[in-house]
């Protein structure tokens, strides 16, 4: 821990973090797929992802700090033309590969859904977006974050992205 004086002359104590490279070993995986479950005036797409990584502080044996969880993401993909809408469940498993210092981080499931429109003008492509984020406003956090910050700034609640992108 660090004391410090503020300005009305109280110590205040923080905790250190030090940052040290130590010997580890990292393993994981990430899947990822799409398949086609309906041909019809319009496509329906099956879409999957399934990530994982987990390290070990190998002179301790304990985890090593800020891991992402398992993450799941499985969703419903349509297309017609130039027009795409999707929907799609994220799980965050809960991170209990913690060492000693950290406490876990609990699981949450998002509900996310989108919007887009594309097409080519010439050698330009455009496309405009609707983007609408955790719709269920499920409180999460974010497994990678010094737990003081982590604690204090959880994933973003329900949110809506509009935007335009042009690429030539």
């Amino acid at each position: 821990d660090i004391d410090i004086v503020n300005d009305e002359g109280d110590t205040e104590t923080f905790p250190e973090y030090a940052f040290r490279a130590v010997a580890a070993r990292l393993w994981g995986f990430e899947l990822e797929g799409r398949t086609r479950v309906a041909e019809l005036p319009w496509a329906l797409d099956l879409t999957g992802a399934l990530d994982l990584v987990r390290g070990t502080n190998r002179t301790t044996g304990e985890p090593l700090p800020r891991l992402a969880p398992m993450r799941l993401r499985i969703g419903l993909e349509t297309s017609q033309g130039p027009w795409t809408a999707a929907v799609g469940v994220r799980h965050l498993a809960r991170q209990s590969c913690v060492p000693s210092t950290d406490v876990a981080t609990p699981s949450a499931t998002l509900v996310d859904a989108s919007l887009s429109w594309r097409q080519r003008w010439g050698a330009a492509e455009t496309m405009v977006f609707v983007r609408l984020d955790n719709l269920g406003d499920e409180l999460a956090y974010n497994a990678s974050a010094l737990r003081t910050a982590r604690d204090l700034s959880p994933l973003p609640g329900r949110a809506a992205t509009v935007g335009l992108r042009v690429a030539w």
